[in-house]
């Protein structure tokens, strides 16, 4: 069994530690969603995948809360990403951003909690 002691004076810091971690684990893992879904996005001069990004969400307007947006910034984004009667061809596809999320987003959780771990090692 570990035990691990903190200083009353040093919870902050100890939080703070941690959160950085999360927080740096949480957008790798969102990169690493964002990588495989530009793998499915649709594809005809690269304009839609290009505009992929992770962005964390501002602190003030979400509390304690740790979140990162994962986007595309296209005009027609939402449109290529719903419509699954749309023809996508070499591999690419409708639901490109959540399909990745649902198979890579567990992963990208347990990265963030290996981040916070090692943090304390």
């Amino acid at each position: 069994m570990t035990t691990i002691r903190w200083r009353l004076d040093r919870r902050d810091q100890a939080k703070e530690l941690l959160r950085s971690a999360a927080k740096e684990g949480l957008h790798e893992g969102a990169e690493d969603v964002l990588a495989l879904s530009n793998e499915r996005v649709p594809h005809q001069e690269g304009i839609l995948e290009d505009s992929g990004a992770v962005s964390p969400s501002t602190p003030s307007s979400i509390g304690d809360e740790l979140i990162v947006s994962i986007s595309y910034d296209t005009p027609y984004a939402v449109k290529q990403h719903e419509d699954e009667g749309l023809r996508h061809p070499n591999g690419r596809q409708s639901k490109y951003l959540e399909s990745a999320l649902n198979e890579r987003g567990p992963r990208a959780l347990r990265h963030a909690a290996e981040r916070m771990r090692r943090r304390l090692s």
